[in-house]
């Protein structure tokens, strides 16, 4: 993500709890087993042809409600959600350029950083970009007549460019702040760089100064998942890669190295990163048919290194499609693969035993064509993963979760991108961030999940997590997001689920400097010269650190909100944000900040969160998300925290 003068990071959470939770909640899990309706037809999402790629959801058109794009081998089908209850299929009048066929992959993000998720999508030899058109433009999608706004054509650029592009990501590849386009071809990688303009004119980038392999060597690549393995803010690489190495490490500084596992295999199938052991690292499922060590889980035991462990899952059938997530709101990771002789459910008994062992579940799709894009999502909101299957050569299945009265928390984490000043707060999903729940006293952790950026066959995860509640909504949680962006701090906020009144918004705001104005007040400022607690001192002058009541922009030697403050030592720290003993342009100290030097986690720096109920002024929010209209702008970091309790069907 971009950093601007005065632009920092700030984040949303938008949190869905259900109610009635039951008795015994340590049991709970034991018993309660999900099961699923197919719900295709009658939703709208019953989608014909053959298919050979895969599926994305996303909120396209701003409503709060994720829609779905689904690949066919004969053009891309756009859905708009109807408030989460049906689709309509939009293509001929939002997105008429995608009913031209490029079938594989299909990914959703804001790549030009205006405020609206954007489609990205490939085939063979060619990447397509469509910006959303936003608000303005009735959320359509490409340039003014529907058509992609970007587009690399390989066929037109000679050998090497002239391979078979299949797998796809959207990660950060060069550490400058704006997401860019990876595929995967035959024999190696391309990556087509953004140039951070808002254009998203993408430029071939240099394959050999990223450090990975582009056309050279022989064997067959497909499909790809892309994620922070590491953790350590910036996202890696998997893909299946015949002949060479799987996995390739992002070093944050615009190169990759390659690490193991390296399998053997020309299988084309879905590559899954999901922390199937819930110790906090990413964890690896390889299906195939041709290596001893393929169709098991690989649990990670250093950063980057990866063993197999225990027996196959199965082994005489061909894989196809494959996703993971929490089915039972249990606490623990699931797995569902798509096979040539019968799909499989694979539930997790980590929650039940204490150890990580998978049972094949008794719920069974109907089959007739593998499915390749695989996706588990809440599209109807109610608090559990329903499952969607693209299926090769039968109308797709929605399959709803019937899961009842089972507590959840779901978490979208949005990242400020916002320049120029004053300006109206942009905060897309933060692609590649990666989340963990657990309770305040260390009793449980849910293990790590993530904003995925691409994974399985062409597909790629919800833009929201769902993480089960075992332990109940009574509990005490602590909720740990790391961002995309390696260069800001891990952040943690408390969460008290039982707290929340039913169908009510209620924000939540840290208060970084103590000084009692919650900073989402101080900063909200859409118009730029905001008084909110009427002192006479504009919303972004406010701040307070060292309580002396001298404001820092003040101490700092700098009273204008759009220019950057002032940084008398070129350290790249702000003056207030630095300790120090010198005094101030007003004879005062200059300010130590809110962490002696810097943003940090808010509960080891000893902040905490406190909810702040409706009718206080500080917040004006309407039911469901609005996320460009929001009137804040960040200089320190600020959580916004939305909460929202479900009743169980």
């Amino acid at each position: 993500m971009q950093i601007h003068s005065l632009q920092y990071l700030i984040f949303r959470v938008l949190l869905c709890v259900s109610v009635g939770a039951p008795v015994g909640l340590l049991a709970w899990h034991s018993h309660s087993r999900a099961d699923f309706t197919d719900v295709a037809s009658s939703v709208g999402l019953a989608t014909t042809g053959s298919k050979s790629g895969g599926v994305v959801w996303a909120d396209f058109n701003d409503d709060g409600f994720l829609d779905v794009a689904v690949q066919t081998n004969s053009q891309t089908h756009l859905y708009f959600s109807n408030g989460g209850s049906t689709f309509t299929d939009v293509t001929s009048t939002r997105a008429d350029g995608l009913r031209n066929p490029v079938e594989r992959s299909v990914l959703a993000a804001d790549v030009n950083q205006d405020g609206y998720v954007d489609l990205v999508r490939n085939s063979v030899l060619k990447v397509q970009v469509f910006l959303n058109q936003g608000s303005g433009g009735g959320y359509a999608l490409g340039n003014g007549s529907q058509q992609a706004s970007y587009e690399f054509d390989g066929g037109s650029m000679g050998s090497p460019y002239t391979a078979f592009f299949e797998g796809m990501g959207l990660l950060d590849v060069n550490h400058d702040g704006w997401l860019d386009v990876i595929s995967v071809e035959d024999k190696g990688f391309r990556a087509f760089q953004n140039p951070g303009d808002g254009t998203a004119n993408m430029t071939h980038a240099d394959m050999a100064a990223l450090g990975l392999p582009a056309g050279t060597v022989s064997g067959s690549g497909n499909w790809i998942t892309v994620t922070d393995v590491d953790r350590d803010g910036d996202v890696d690489l998997m893909a299946r890669m015949q002949s060479q190495t799987d996995f390739w490490s992002n070093q944050g500084n615009g190169s990759f190295v390659a690490t193991t596992p390296d399998f053997e295999t020309s299988t084309k199938a879905a590559i899954l990163l999901c922390d199937f052991d819930g110790d906090g690292d990413f964890d690896l499922f390889y299906p195939g048919t041709s290596d001893s060590d393929q169709n098991k889980i690989w649990l990670q035991s250093s950063s980057g290194t990866f063993a197999p462990t225990g027996s196959s899952l199965f082994t005489t059938t061909t894989p196809a499609g494959a996703a993971c997530g929490d089915i039972d709101n249990d606490g623990d990771v699931d797995l569902y693969v798509s096979l040539a002789s019968a799909d499989k459910l694979y539930e997790n008994l980590l929650a039940d035993s204490g150890s990580m062992s998978f049972v094949e579940s008794a719920f069974t799709v109907g089959q007739g064509g593998v499915s390749y894009g695989v996706a588990f999502v809440d599209y109807d909101r109610d608090g559990d993963l329903d499952l969607h299957l693209s299926h090769n050569s039968n109308p797709n299945q929605l399959w709803r979760n019937n899961l009842s009265a089972a507590p959840s928390m779901t978490v979208e984490v949005r990242a400020d991108v916002s320049s120029g000043c004053p300006a109206l707060p942009i905060t897309p999903v933060d692609t590649g961030a990666t989340l963990e729940l657990m309770t305040r006293d260390g009793s449980w952790r849910s293990g790590v999940r993530e904003i995925n950026g691409g994974q399985g066959v062409g597909s790629q995860g919800s833009p929201e997590v769902v993480f089960g509640l075992p332990q109940g909504e009574s509990e005490d949680y602590r909720l740990t997001i790391r961002f995309q962006n390696g260069n800001w701090p891990d952040v943690e906020i408390n969460v008290h689920p039982d707290t929340l009144t039913d169908d009510r918004l209620v924000v939540v705001a840290s208060d970084p400097d103590g000084d009692g104005i919650p900073t989402v007040q101080e900063q909200s400022d859409a118009a730029g010269n905001a008084d909110m607690d009427g002192d006479g001192l504009d919303a972004w002058n406010d701040d307070d650190s060292d309580g002396d009541n001298v404001p820092d922009a003040t101490e700092a030697g700098d009273t204008d909100p759009c220019t950057a403050p002032q940084d008398a030592d070129s350290s790249g720290t702000a003056d207030y944000l630095e300790s120090s003993t010198t005094s101030g342009p007003d004879g005062g100290l200059v300010d130590a900040g809110p962490l002696d030097g810097g943003v940090g986690n808010m509960l080891d720096g000893g902040f905490s969160i406190a909810p702040v109920l409706d009718g206080s002024g500080l917040i004006d929010c309407s039911v469901g998300p609005a996320p460009r209209d929001l009137p804040f702008l960040g200089l320190f970091l600020v959580s916004l925290v939305v909460f929202r309790r479900r009743h169980p069907r």
